[in-house]
């Protein structure tokens, strides 16, 4: 064996009766491998692998190789290998001798393994397939399974599945249902012409509903090559009369076709309060173009991807091809996304659905004049055009997305380049009252006040990203809207800082009355309320707030430094004053000014605040002085964050992070236990079944990106351990979208996002029980997440503030985050022609 060229560190993911899924990650050191060979030995059955392949098994010993024998796996880059496993009585899933080998001539190779035959399916056909049905999650009146599909030795396409079961289907992943009659389903791939290959495990993600004496489990499961045995199979023929049948779901139980055999398959994915998601998939038996869909729905259409409506009338609705001249090929399988509303409890049912060959076969009464479904975007706005060579999500369109919710949030007199077509200019009389400039900034959250904590925090935090992936924000093409976000809020905080003779004299903190703004739903443009402006001085001290100032200034000085050097070396000079006034006028802001209670209330005092102030000083000149004084307040007033992390409170896990760079031992180690309490098995976090770090139910999201951004910069910058980088990934994929839900957390981007957050000007209405949907989508927001240790326990509701609201600071470490996501896997963001496609965005004019 050579030396030890990669690191490799074996996780166990996901576990169930009879299986589990790990993850396996290795990082070459220091130069690029490619013919690598990782041998270990286990007492389970690998059911399915992905980011590898087995190129031998000897009883309890694998070998495996990478997918690519070509491919280049590149120095300090961490790649994961998923497996899916089988497990009998007593058998572990860990595995043992684990070994890395940069060359398959160091390792012998015994037997090439040809997939697995202790099948559990039943087989009508003559191909050899292997079915694996596991239960993943279970909860009150429902559950998640997944069913892996592996062809052995042979290529097959257009295949159905059949079943017995009795519970009822509301979504599915990976296939689709193209026949249902009583507990009999029949399952067929979403693209009929897609190939699956020998030996390769795919997998297909069932949701179901569950009555009190239902079971998840499914019986006769079968396997159909259609070809081959297809007549057993019966996949639903037309009726007549052009019409469909569905169950009470919504989903389609008799496929449609005209005399031209053409199949229409309609089925129910996602129903919510008020509306729902659907796909009506179209199937024709010979090439056609031009055609007509035509049904009768009593729901609203509020976005279709994949066809156009062309006409409606009343509950009448005709859809036609996004392109009139695109062929649809014999037997290939196109689908059709629609979003509607239901807002008085209509049916997701179609009625009456009918195909026409030819646009002359029937008569268009209306063509809407607005149709915003065809922007390339997915059923929420966010782009579906996956192009990323690993990661799972387009990281580079969720930043550029976080980026344009800061811009959503602007105050003030907004510039030219605003692109959020739905705001513009608000509060230009902030400061009036005390005769000083205070317009501009960001509002908080899904108000309307400007509150100095969590403002400050969230730029220090959101430039802290800038900083260390500069790279990566210019390679996304970001970097300017980076600096434009930074930049609204510092020089907010220029304005705050009233230091005539360069000697800081007064402090505003705070513009709005919370309680009087809470009282408003309502847009910034039209409010009308009083906002008083509120500071601290010598008399009225905040020394957190001040040295909450000093950090964000002079964070933002590092991150224009070559940028705008005049703009940098303000930036610096301010921060110095400010940290002086810290220091020399010692009291929390909160005694001081106590409007701000209970809003944003000081309870971790001032230590903290004076520690991460020295810190980024220190960072920002290099002087000893700060470094010096940064551990002196960090003996005084402690510096262990316990089980909380980074906060709009709480900045010891940042600043730890911050020292842990310097080289300091001590810091490293406390940075680390840290860090580790927050992993699988450490005691700061509860995990959900689906793999989410929990910390509490405010903003559960918010603490576990603000989380994963220091694990990342920590593993980037101090210890590459890749148990650190495998907490970034999980869960800000979780965010994203990798959760037993299915959904994304995050406004505008991904499946199944939300739509109607907390947020008083997305919502377009002035009254927060309006049972409509928001009018406007505030991209890129990430809201509040789940309320409990339960991955389900969340709704799309406007009025729940606490799991459903945004924030400046929800998005500050989740963007960083993101940033160092795109930096490992790539994943672009959207084009300006996408962008300008999305509802309620214009950078045209830009």
């Amino acid at each position: 064996m050579s030396n030890v060229v990669a690191n490799t560190d074996y996780s166990l993911v996901q576990e169930w009766n009879g299986g589990f899924k790990s993850e396996l990650f290795f990082t070459p050191i220091d130069n690029i491998v490619r013919d690598w060979r990782i041998e270990f030995e286990a007492d389970f059955d690998i059911r399915g692998i992905w980011g590898a392949r087995i190129v031998s098994q000897e009883g309890e010993r694998y070998i495996l190789a990478p997918e690519d024998e070509n491919r280049q796996y590149n120095a300090n880059q961490t790649s994961k290998i998923t497996i899916v496993a089988n497990t009998s009585s007593g058998d572990s899933p860990l595995v043992n001798q684990l070994k890395f080998f940069d060359s398959a001539s160091e390792v012998t190779e015994v037997e090439t393994s040809t997939g697995s035959n202790d099948s559990n399916n039943k087989n009508s056909d003559n191909s050899e397939i292997d079915l694996d049905y596991n239960l993943v999650q279970e909860w009150n009146g429902g559950f998640k399974s997944e069913l892996f599909l592996t062809p052995i030795d042979n290529i097959v396409q257009g295949w159905r599945i059949e079943f017995e079961a009795d519970f009822d289907i509301r979504g599915i992943w990976g296939a689709r249902v193209v026949s249902q009659e009583g507990e009999r389903y029949i399952l067929a791939p979403e693209d009929e012409n897609r190939q699956y290959n020998a030996n390769q495990t795919s997998k297909i993600t069932i949701v179901a509903n569950t009555s009190a004496d239902d079971s998840s489990v499914v019986e006769n499961l079968t396997f159909h090559e259609l070809g081959l045995g297809a007549t057993d199979v019966e996949t639903p023929t037309n009726t007549d009369d052009h019409s469909d049948s569905n169950d009470e779901n919504g989903n389609n139980n008799n496929d449609v076709s005209n005399e031209n055999d053409i199949v229409l398959d309609y089925n129910l994915i996602q129903e919510w309060n008020g509306g729902f998601k659907s796909e009506l998939f179209l199937t024709p038996d010979e090439t056609v173009n031009g055609w007509r869909i035509e049904f009768e729905a009593d729901f609203d259409i509020r976005g279709i991807w994949g066809a156009r409506i062309v006409s409606q009338e009343g509950e009448r609705y005709i859809l036609a091809p996004e392109d009139e001249n695109r062929q649809y090929s014999a037997n290939q399988s196109s689908k059709i996304t629609i979003v509607a509303d239901t807002p008085d409890g209509e049916s997701s049912s179609v009625d009456n659905l009918t195909f026409y060959d030819s646009a002359s076969d029937i008569s268009e009464t209306e063509t809407p004049t607005d149709n915003d479904g065809n922007d390339g975007n997915d059923s929420n706005g966010g782009n579906d055009n996956t192009n990323f060579s690993s990661g799972q999500f387009r990281y580079g369109e969720a930043v550029q997305k976080s980026l344009l919710f800061y811009e959503a949030q602007r105050s003030g007199d907004l510039p030219n380049n605003n692109r959020v077509e739905w705001r513009s200019d608000s509060a230009l009389n902030d400061g009036s009252d005390v005769g000083r400039d205070l317009t501009g900034g960001y509002y908080d959250a899904g108000d309307h006040v400007k509150f100095g904590m969590p403002m400050a925090e969230s730029m220090t935090t959101v430039a802290w990203g800038g900083i260390e992936y500069k790279t990566a924000y210019k390679d996304m093409g970001q970097w300017n809207e980076l600096l434009d976000t930074v930049k609204w809020g510092t020089d907010w905080i220029l304005k705050a800082h009233v230091n005539p003779e360069g000697k800081t004299q007064e402090v505003y903190v705070q513009v709005g009355n919370g309680f009087a703004d809470h009282a408003y739903w309502g847009a910034p443009e039209e409010m009308t309320m009083a906002r008083p402006a509120y500071k601290i001085d010598a008399n009225k001290p905040g020394t957190d707030i001040s040295a909450d100032y000093a950090a964000s200034l002079a964070s933002a000085s590092i991150l224009f430094r070559g940028e705008n050097n005049a703009y940098a070396d303000r930036l610096l000079n301010e921060a110095k004053q400010l940290y002086e006034f810290a220091e020399n006028n010692l009291g929390k802001y909160s005694d001081s000014v106590p409007e701000v209670n209970p809003f944003y209330t000081s309870w971790s005092g001032y230590g903290d605040e004076l520690i991460w102030g020295a810190t980024w000083l220190h960072k920002a000149t290099g002087e000893q002085q700060y470094l010096d004084k940064a551990k002196q307040y960090a003996q005084q007033y402690g510096i262990n964050p316990g089980y909380s992390t980074l906060s709009w409170d709480s900045k010891n896990a940042g600043s730890l992070v911050l020292l842990a760079q310097t080289g300091d031992n001590y810091y490293v180690n406390l940075a680390e236990n840290w860090l580790d309490d927050w992993l699988p098995g450490g005691n700061a976090v509860s995990y959900t079944n689906g793999g989410l770090a929990w910390s509490g139910k405010w903003g559960s999201l918010r603490t576990t990106s603000n989380t994963a951004f220091l694990a990342g910069v920590y593993h980037d910058t101090v210890d590459s351990d890749s148990s650190y980088h495998n907490f970034v990934t999980e869960q800000i994929d979780y965010i994203l979208g990798d959760n037993p839900r299915n959904s994304s957390y995050v406004v505008g981007f991904g499946e199944n996002p939300p739509e109607n957050p907390h947020h008083r000007a997305a919502s377009g209405v002035n009254n927060i029980n309006i049972s409509q949907s928001n009018e406007n989508i505030l991209y890129g927001a990430l809201v509040g997440g789940p309320k409990s240790a339960n991955d389900w326990d969340w709704q799309d509701d406007r009025t729940d503030y606490i799991g459903n609201e945004v924030a400046l600071d929800y998005n500050a470490g989740y963007t960083g985050a993101v940033a160092y996501l795109y930096d490992k896997y790539g994943g672009n963001p959207l084009t300006e022609t996408e962008l300008d496609a999305l509802v309620g965005i214009d950078v045209s004019g830009v």
